[in-house]
């Protein structure tokens, strides 16, 4: 298993907003990536010459999500990743194109146990067989990116934009949560958390909007 140290990839996915009077969510990059206990697991130990292996870097993954007509933003993570082998190449491009990962919804972690237990039970728990998330990354140029994202029994393709900086690949997208059929959950999660997700117009709003974030260090 690889200790896998998240932050918000700055990749991708989620709208759940804060579950939990009178607190707020506010996580930095350095406060996540401070978390000891994120685990990343890849199978098949296939050796090559490659000059890149996902299975040696550090990936992190995240989700910015928003909450109130305010738009107040509540990050979190998952703690889990699994990649279906190594992926390797001899730049990181190649080790990052066609990627195929699958993500545990019960890896969610936004710092409050209660909020993610609710995002679990009645956003991702409403949907179809969505115990995980998956899907596949393409890289298009030297700056777009495409993912085949599959939750709630539906796939959509979602453009993203990355930047590679010496050994960092970093990989920003937003999504839509309601292009996977997921008025349902929202409304859901908006129903247990009414209050929270209230703002200073007496409105309870959970918005669709999701940011993804996720930064791989190579060595």
């Amino acid at each position: 298993m690889k200790k896998l140290y998240f932050s918000l990839l700055g990749i991708l996915f989620f709208n759940l907003g804060s579950c939990k009077n009178n607190i707020e969510l506010n996580v930095n990059e350095e406060e996540l990536s401070q978390i000891d206990d994120v685990e990343v697991t890849q199978d098949n130990d296939s050796t090559t010459t490659a000059k890149y292996s996902l299975k040696k870097a550090n990936t992190t993954l995240g989700w910015t999500a928003y909450k109130a007509t305010e738009k107040i933003p509540v990050n979190g993570i998952f703690k889990k990743i699994i990649f279906n082998k190594d992926y390797k190449g001899n730049s990181m491009k190649e080790a990052i194109d066609n990627t195929e990962f699958t993500v545990p919804v019960e890896s969610i972690f936004s710092s409050l146990a209660i909020r993610d237990n609710r995002i679990k039970d009645f956003f991702f728990g409403i949907m179809n067989d969505t115990d995980f998330i998956s899907g596949k990354l393409m890289i298009h140029n030297d700056s777009i990116g495409y993912v085949d994202l599959t939750m709630n029994e539906l796939t959509n393709r979602v453009a993203f934009k990355y930047t590679i900086d010496e050994k960092t690949f970093n990989l920003n997208g937003k999504i839509d949560l309601l292009d996977w059929d997921s008025q349902e959950a929202l409304d859901s999660l908006n129903v247990v958390c009414k209050y929270l997700h209230m703002g200073a117009d007496g409105i309870t709003k959970t918005w669709s909007e999701v940011d993804l974030h996720a930064i791989t260090k190579f060595e």
